[in-house]
């Protein structure tokens, strides 16, 4: 997939138009950057990230010192990665080393007025209604990282996405969520809870599953798609038993399907909840 147009490769040759000249326009970042040194190939996915979630806010040109001489003083197969802000023509400010998406953002906030994460969250939602997901999901992402300590709203955001039916929305939102948001408790349970109803949506009537599970009760695909179906209907006990037999039966079954799907469970309903307390030493029964 190719970057949108704010994030480009860039020249000697292009260095004066496309960095010195648009500066005057809009801030533009540039990443000093080297195939031969391994930090740089850890900073530069992060700034495009960045760049990508702030949709557009300064630009990102990516200068190859391999490819062509830098040319600015100072810039070095010794000296990258280096990221320089450019405006009206001049270094304004610079950020030297394989720096973290927090200090790349605090970085860029010292410049330029980053959007609060509310009004982030409700161009999102306008976004989400007016079809353009890609958009929702860049803003949402923003915003997660202006206030990575706020897991609700963006939680908000993905059951505003899953009531409105729109699963694969909710989907993209939560994997371009920051990792210290999307592994949060309440995210994780969204998730969780996204997976069930995906499969529950190509299941059969539940009738048919109980029958197939009746019939041949080694079918674990009819009892893992029985499963997702109650925990939609919020049977969670009925869930697990179908999960525990899949566990018992055969472990390895979808990639650890029947104890994750009973971890994730756990999970939703809380140590407290009567059936977790149940069923978590059976599952453990059945690791043994």
């Amino acid at each position: 997939m190719s970057n949108p147009p704010y994030i480009f490769d860039v020249s000697a040759e292009t260095f004066p138009e496309r960095v010195l000249a648009a500066s005057s326009r809009h801030p533009v970042l540039v990443a000093f950057w080297s195939r031969r040194v391994n930090p740089s190939l850890l900073l530069v996915p992060r700034l495009i990230r960045l760049a990508t979630q702030c949709n557009g806010r300064f630009a990102l040109a990516l200068y190859d010192i391999e490819a062509s001489v830098a040319p600015d003083a100072g810039v070095t197969a010794e000296a990258v990665p280096l990221v320089r802000l450019y405006r009206h023509g001049h270094v304004v400010d610079a950020l030297q080393g394989d720096a973290s998406e927090g200090t790349l953002r605090a970085f860029m906030a010292r410049h330029m007025r980053l959007r609060g994460a509310m009004r982030l969250y409700a161009e999102a939602i306008r976004a989400y209604g007016a079809g353009d997901a890609e958009r929702g999901v860049q803003l949402a992402a923003e915003a997660a990282l202006t206030e990575p300590e706020d897991v609700h709203t963006p939680a908000e955001v993905v059951k505003l996405l899953v009531l409105a039916g729109r699963f694969d929305e909710a989907e993209a939102l939560l994997r371009a969520l920051p990792p210290a948001v999307r592994e949060s408790a309440e995210l994780r349970n969204l998730a969780a809870h996204l997976a069930f109803i995906r499969v529950s949506l190509t299941a059969p009537p539940m009738h048919s599953l109980e029958s197939a599970v009746t019939v041949d009760p080694w079918n674990l695909e009819a009892r893992y798609q029985l499963a997702a179906t109650k925990v939609v209907q919020n049977d969670y006990e009925g869930a697990m038993q179908q999960l525990l037999e899949i566990e018992r039966r055969n472990p390895g079954y979808r990639n650890q399907a029947g104890r994750n799907g009973l971890l994730a469970l756990f999970n939703m309903l809380g140590e407290d909840d009567d059936r977790v307390r149940r069923y978590r030493p059976l599952l453990m029964e059945s690791l043994n």
